[in-house]
């Protein structure tokens, strides 16, 4: 191609991705939907007469992607890993896998192959971070959502990449042999890789750094990027995975900062390109036949992201209205998704309508996005607001449920009762004898089929279904087991954090204990349940592992349903008790400090599981006085919950959205520290215990 045909169509794609992306910062869009619309302008399907050549385009777009994931892996470390806990982890499995296993069985009802349905699974299950880190840059927001997001993308990047890996070479996942041997093939790459890496990367960079000029070193680091590309893709996989590798080695070599900050301007130069590249491949008219897809995605990734996120979230302790702040942050898909299903088309693993499908929801649920994050906040104030009062006792105390759980075991009366690991190991077991069971009846499909074809005298599709079936009964034993040993750990998990009374006495912790019990046993279902889903699907008919999940997930949720009841009126009984035993000092009097320090420790002894307890006092002056805990939405902004409010007149128990606060009032609250300190800042209220 001659020069200036290149330059032409480099011209038309930063043109037309400047001009795109200027007109959305104003509308206050995303740019990646400019980009998108830009390649929609330019791309042969254009109803323009000028358009940019689109493989020049494309070979642009394999840059994009090379440094994308290069710029992934100098942010990538374990310790940052760590960093994001191991209750962002929970929330991103909880997502993920809600996500394949929706886009799978939708797309295994449509007819679609069983790998083509996980491929659809995974294009729809991956947050776009581009969107959400310019929406946080753009806008300010909490630092818990902030934290939570970010920890949940983190390991939403990571789970992608895995994905990449098989999707990309084109395997049969449901080729039992297939998958063993690519994992194999996987492990000894990634082996060999790391092991030369680790050796030659550090002492590759420091002598770039030793030359003390930054083009030395950003030259350096993107010759590193794509050389790594290059090795991966002779081996067989997508140069992702090879610049991703690049980029997590330069970080171990302790210079992931520093390149981060050189390749930030050139990253984003060429994926602009990348995105524009995607929208050259959409054809409208497609919308014709496709519009149908494209509506149902995007709106199983709206639903499906709001579910599963604030579900997770909620599952691990976080407030109502943060969980769903978080799922309406998280609404959307983008960069991985056409990776993803780039990687299948170029691996003959996709249909031709899943790119243009991806093309298409991307486009809207970044459209939507500004939207849904605008009205995440009076969303999630309306549903924590609405909250029956059993779920707005487990919301009151689910935080610091969650502390007690992150903080050494308690003991308890039967030394068994928090004893978890034979539990795990058991499970373990259990899910290794029923992968090795599945494993058999994927490998043995055709033989099994074949003798029932002859001895039961069915059809070919009869005989397949059979097989499936007879799968799926060899396998419910164990599943059965597993989610016996599920509700046994939960119930051990509970133990440790709210210790058992011995046998005979009486046990002031059996509701909480019950309720937390029931959290736990709902939350491992999901844990357990949905990666298992996510594999049955790639042997069995798309949704019968959905539906046993769901009903699964059914009866965890209504036996902690049952047991929040129990919950809700121990909690009224508690703060019965904290009002009528607490000693309160006239406001403003001198007393010892310890008056309401010692009343509060002493209930806190009596009332396991429900607590800790905090004083404050509104002033005169305060900000809280004169206006109802409605209006200043007080467990909302800061998740703790207001339990009693004691004036020298009567005692409030359990005050409702409507109670108005006046000054002089002392208000028991319930939550974690943080959650306490918010509300004080709030309410401009002090701790009751002053001399």
């Amino acid at each position: 191609m001659p020069a200036h045909d290149f330059l032409t169509d480099f011209a038309l794609v930063l043109g037309s991705a400047g001009l795109a992306t200027v007109l959305c910062r104003a509308l206050g869009l995303p740019s990646l939907l400019g980009y998108l619309l830009a390649g929609l302008a330019i791309g042969p399907h254009t109803l323009f007469p000028l358009f940019a050549d689109e493989p020049t385009v494309h070979t642009l777009a394999e840059l994009g992607v090379i440094l994308l994931m290069f710029g992934v892996g100098l942010e990538f470390s374990v310790g940052r890993l760590l960093r994001a806990g191991r209750v962002a982890a929970v929330v991103a499995a909880i997502e993920i896998g809600l996500m394949l296993t929706l886009g799978a069985a939708a797309a295994g009802l449509l007819g679609w192959a069983r790998a083509d349905a996980f491929v659809a699974g995974a294009v729809i299950a991956i947050s776009s971070t581009m969107v959400i880190a310019r929406a946080f840059g753009e806008h300010a927001a909490p630092p818990a959502l902030r934290e939570l997001v970010l920890g949940v993308l983190v390991v939403e990047d990571i789970v992608a990449i895995l994905l990449l890996v098989f999707i990309g070479r084109g395997e049969s996942l449901a080729d039992g042999a297939a998958v063993a041997k690519a994992l194999l093939r996987l492990g000894l790459f990634l082996l060999g890789s790391v092991a030369v890496g680790a050796l030659v990367v550090p002492r590759f960079l420091r002598a770039a750094m030793k030359a003390g000029r930054p083009e030395t070193l950003l030259v350096a680091s993107v010759g590193l990027a794509f050389g790594a590309a290059v090795l991966a893709r002779s081996a067989g996989y997508s140069v992702a995975l090879g610049a991703f590798l690049a980029g997590s080695l330069a970080a171990d070599a302790g210079a992931g900062h520093r390149l981060e900050r050189l390749i930030r301007p050139l990253r984003d130069l060429f994926v602009a390109v990348f995105f524009v590249a995607t929208g050259m491949q959409f054809d409208p008219s497609t919308l014709a036949t496709l519009w149908p897809l494209i509506l149902g995605a995007t709106a199983l990734v709206v639903i499906g992201k709001v579910v599963g996120v604030s579900l997770g979230a909620f599952l691990t302790g976080h407030g109502a209205r943060l969980s769903v702040r978080a799922g309406f942050t998280m609404a959307q898909i983008g960069e991985f998704s056409f990776i993803v299903a780039t990687a299948a088309g170029a691996g003959g693993g996709a249909r031709a309508e899943l790119l243009p499908v991806a093309i298409g929801t991307a486009i809207l649920t970044a459209a939507l996005a500004p939207w849904l994050m605008a009205r995440g906040d009076a969303v999630a104030t309306v549903v924590d607001r609405r909250l029956p009062p059993p779920l707005q006792a487990l919301n009151a105390l689910a935080g610091s449920w969650r502390a007690m759980l992150a903080g050494p075991a308690h003991g308890s009366a039967t030394p068994d009762a928090g004893r978890v690991a034979p539990v795990l190991r058991a499970i373990g077991v259990e899910v290794l004898l029923l992968a090795g069971v599945t494993a058999g009846v994927v490998v043995n499909a055709s033989a099994l089929a074949r003798w029932a074809q002859g001895a039961l005298r069915l059809g070919a599709d009869n005989a397949v279904r059979a097989v499936a079936l007879g799968g799926l009964v060899a396998a419910l034993p164990f599943l059965v087991r597993i989610a016996r040993q599920v509700e046994q750990l939960a119930a051990r998990l509970a133990a440790r954090a709210i210790p058992l009374r011995p046998s005979g006495s009486m046990d002031p912790g059996r509701a909480p204990r019950a309720a937390l019990s029931g959290l736990l046993h709902g939350l491992l279902v999901l844990v357990v349940g949905l990666p298992l889903a996510v594999l049955a699907q790639l042997v069995f008919p798309a949704w019968e592992p959905a539906l046993l999940l769901g009903a699964w997930f059914a009866v965890a949720a209504w036996a902690l349903w049952r047991s929040t009841r129990d919950l809700e009126g121990h909690l009224r009984a508690s703060s019965e008790l904290v009002a009528s035993t607490m000693e309160w000092p006239a406001v403003g009097a001198g007393h010892d400090a310890a008056t309401m320090e010692l009343p509060l420790a002493e209930l806190e002894a009596l009332l396991p599981g429900i607590g800790p307890f905090v004083a404050l006092e509104l002033p005169e002056a305060a900000a809280g006085a004169g206006k109802s805990l409605g209006e200043l939405n007080v467990r909302g902004l800061t998740g703790a919950t207001v339990v009693a409010i004691r004036r020298p007149t009567e005692t409030v128990v359990a005050p409702s959205s409507e109670q108005r606060l006046l000054a002089g009032d002392v208000l028991v609250l319930l939550g974690t520290a943080d959650a306490v300190g918010e509300a004080r800042a709030l309410l401009g209220a002090r701790l009751r215990a002053a001399a």
